[in-house]
């Protein structure tokens, strides 16, 4: 009976067991971890085949270099023995159409300087660098595992699974924000998962150097040799300025990428425009939103300053019950974040039957009754004037209040926008419409004194009630978590 595997990898052809993951051989494997989408703007060379082992084999004789793994955005990489240490590693050379491109020399030299100043252990690390036979290239720490990209094509991940990956994350970030260092392209492709379960943030190919500290006041005092006019990074992953204004990136880029893979880890796919709060996607701690959306807020002065931080929230939502409350929440989280959706399901619900009492009160046959009405106020023409109006106006005005009552329940944004476009209306024409009605029951010489006394006395409630709560709904709804709890951005 034959020992040998019965199955075959579909990209190489090389034996492998059953169990093998993703039915891929380990060196499949290793290359899908290290593709990458990267973009970089500008004139790109058309890219060349990488050169085979043997081409490049007499360069570097302290290696053994078996194969070819894949090319990244800037890099063609092998896998490799270190002879004098018999480990395996990651061999990773300047790719072969940017060897005279300066521009491209000079980035590939500085992912060398980042990644040496940077030993963490959620970090893949540097173990040599330099030029060899016209080649620049790196040696590099070889992951056996796999990366995000592929584990989220292959299942869906948990929550818990995902806040257990971001703090790490954050830890990685934060030690090289703080050391100045920004990574530019955090994605699942440069994620990378080792047999262990520790993650690990590869490819800082495109990092770039701030100087000390890695705030918002060393951007400006970087050195402007440490800047690119080239907008570097992964279309879907990069934050805004990285496009609008690359040289002006800083650690806060990271920040917005690490919350579209955050968004990604829970949701299992991309946040769209407007960007969906996760838990109207799965069900998942709501709290989780307020972390999510702060990471992905368009100006970068709204997001999140510091990975740090992300980690204080992701790991105090991980370590308190949805039910704890605003007390137990990490100081930098506001208190309310969890509460909109239960408020915005009160004002759905009153936005709804003062909508029904609306339509009933004033339906059309109503437009019969006024006449009779008319005749208790003496018929007077201006008295005509405001009921016709009242009529006419108030009924499309319920409509719109039911409407508007019925899209908050289902949190929709554009339900949001019609209330408070309502309101605004409400209130103009409360202020429009009443000194008429006082004007005309004070003008009236048929109706009694003390029903004009009533009359003006019963208004005069309904007015501020009516005016305290429009103004209300205008506030409430216009509040940032309510904007983000029906999934708008601002």
């Amino acid at each position: 009976m034959s020992n040998e595997p019965s199955q075959k990898c579909p990209q190489c052809g090389a034996p492998i067991k059953e169990s093998a993951p993703a039915g891929l051989c380990p060196n499949c494997l290793m290359a899908l971890n290290l593709k990458t989408e990267t973009v970089f703007t500008g004139d790109t060379p058309a890219a060349q085949p990488p050169l085979p082992p043997e081409q490049i084999a007499p360069h570097f004789p302290q290696l053994e270099i078996f194969e070819c793994l894949g090319r990244g955005g800037m890099g063609v990489v092998y896998r490799a023995r270190q002879k004098t240490l018999n480990r395996l590693v990651a061999l990773k050379l300047l790719a072969p159409e940017r060897v005279g491109d300066p521009k491209f020399a000079e980035r590939f030299a500085r992912e060398a300087q980042a990644l040496a100043a940077l030993n963490h252990p959620n970090i893949v690390t540097i173990y040599d660098f330099g030029q060899a036979g016209g080649f620049y290239y790196l040696l590099m720490e070889f992951v056996d595992g796999a990366n995000l990209r592929w584990l989220l094509r292959e299942r869906k991940f948990t929550p818990e699974e995902a806040l257990a990956i971001v703090p790490p994350l954050c830890d990685a970030l934060q030690f090289a924000h703080d050391r100045g260092i920004v990574h530019r392209d955090i994605k699942p492709e440069n994620l990378l998962l080792d047999k262990a379960g520790r993650v690990k943030i590869a490819d800082f190919g495109i990092a770039k150097m701030l100087g000390v500290g890695g705030d918002a006041a060393a951007v400006g005092a970087a050195p402007r040799g440490n800047a690119t006019q080239t907008a570097v990074g992964t279309p879907g992953y990069s934050a805004p300025e990285q496009l609008a204004s690359p040289q002006r990136v800083d650690n806060r880029a990271d920040i917005y990428s690490l919350g579209v893979v955050f968004y990604e880890l829970l949701t299992g796919e991309l946040p769209g425009k407007p960007i969906e709060p996760p838990s109207r996607k799965v069900h998942i701690d709501a709290r989780l939103d307020e972390v999510v959306l702060r990471a992905l807020e368009k100006e970068p002065e709204r997001r999140y300053q510091h990975a740090s931080q992300v980690k204080t929230d992701v790991e105090t939502i991980a370590g308190t019950p949805p039910g704890a409350g605003p007390a137990s929440a990490s100081p930098s989280l506001p208190v309310q974040a969890a509460k909109p959706p239960d408020s915005i399901k009160v004002f759905a619900v009153l936005n709804i039957i003062l909508g029904v009492m609306g339509v009933l009160c004033c339906s059309p046959y109503m437009l019969f009754l006024i006449p009779f009405g008319a005749k208790a106020y003496g018929g007077q023409p201006l008295m005509m004037f405001t009921l016709y109006v009242c009529a006419i106006v108030v009924l499309p005005a319920a409509c719109v209040t039911l409407a508007s009552g019925i899209g908050l329940w289902y949190r929709k944004s554009w339900a949001r926008k019609l209330a408070v476009w309502k309101s605004v209306f409400s209130i103009l024409f409360l202020l429009f419409l009443e000194p008429i009605v006082f004007l005309s029951i004070l003008t009236n010489t048929v109706m009694p004194a003390a029903q004009k006394k009533l009359s003006l006395v019963g208004n005069i409630p309904g007015i501020f009630v009516s005016l305290a709560y429009w103004g209300l709904l205008i506030f409430f709804l216009t509040q940032k978590p309510v904007k983000r709890a029906v999934g708008e951005s601002y």
